[in-house]
């Protein structure tokens, strides 16, 4: 890995914008898996809205004031940069959910630009947020991966990721 990297939650508009882009510009249809399907994202399977730099900048954009941490019995969402060598590398949403018996993260998106991925960001990324968790005392993440994503699915397997359930999707 080149060069220090930096994380922290995204707390400003200009901030969401940019990471917006990158997140917008670094996708590929291998990412889509059914939370892509189930909201604004994505129309099928490897096709993107046509809008989707707008509806991620909505998305980050919601989540610039969100608390820290969750109060008992709910959740909260929030957005994270990476920046490595004075530029944006990545960006990782995530929701600690309190809601729950077992309180829990959701690694919704993690997105590390297509010219740096391979320099050990998304390790970095994830040791981040499992010492986010930690300190929030939550023990369990959970994420999902598009089927064909297979170089992220090496990542959370190495990282210690088990599967535990597969999601099906019929068309009709």
């Amino acid at each position: 890995m080149g060069g220090s990297i930096e994380i922290s939650w995204c707390r400003d508009a200009a901030r969401a914008r940019s990471l917006a882009r990158l997140f917008s510009e670094n996708l590929t249809p291998s990412y889509i898996s059914h939370g892509e399907l189930q909201g604004p994202r994505a129309t099928a399977l490897g096709k993107w809205v046509p809008n989707i730099a707008q509806v991620l900048e909505v998305e980050l954009l919601g989540r610039i004031d969100s608390p820290d941490d969750a109060a008992p019995g709910s959740s909260t969402k929030l957005a994270a940069g990476l920046w490595a060598d004075g530029s944006d590398v990545g960006v990782m949403l995530a929701t600690f959910s309190r809601a729950a018996t077992v309180p829990f993260c959701i690694l919704e998106d993690i997105d590390i630009r297509s010219d740096t991925r391979g320099n050990g960001y998304g390790q970095t990324a994830l040791n981040w947020l499992i010492a986010e968790c930690r300190a929030r005392g939550i023990g369990r993440i959970f994420l999902e991966s598009g089927i064909e994503n297979h170089k992220a699915h090496e990542l959370f397997e190495r990282d210690g990721f088990e599967t535990v359930s597969i999601v099906m999707m019929k068309d009709f």
